[in-house]
């Protein structure tokens, strides 16, 4: 599995969106989007091959992440933030990717 797609949101309790982060991450191990891939996720092969490399994407949503952890918000990532740190140990980029951890 390779990610392709970082999205983040930071909210507050009363669901309201203080903001959202995306991006599209240039895939390394099977660059060639499938067609059936590409349906599903709407994405096309030139918006992958002109996105930034996982270790740049990382490191943004990594900023991100932090932006918000002093205010009452909550952080959401669709997906999981498990892929996101088994792909930054498999490119060497997990010391710069610190996510904030749900304490519930």
């Amino acid at each position: 599995m390779e990610i392709i797609e970082i999205g983040a949101v930071w909210a507050r309790a009363d669901s309201y969106v203080v903001e959202t982060f995306q991006a599209l991450v240039r895939p390394v191990v099977h660059a060639q989007l499938t067609a059936f891939f590409k349906q599903l996720a709407g994405i096309n092969q030139s918006d992958v091959d002109s996105a930034e490399p996982f270790p740049i994407a990382a490191a943004k949503v990594a900023g991100f992440a932090q932006r918000f952890q002093s205010d009452p918000t909550v952080w959401g990532s669709w997906g999981s933030s498990m892929p996101i740190s088994s792909h930054a140990i498999a490119n060497g980029t997990a010391s710069s990717i610190l996510l904030p951890v749900s304490s519930t």
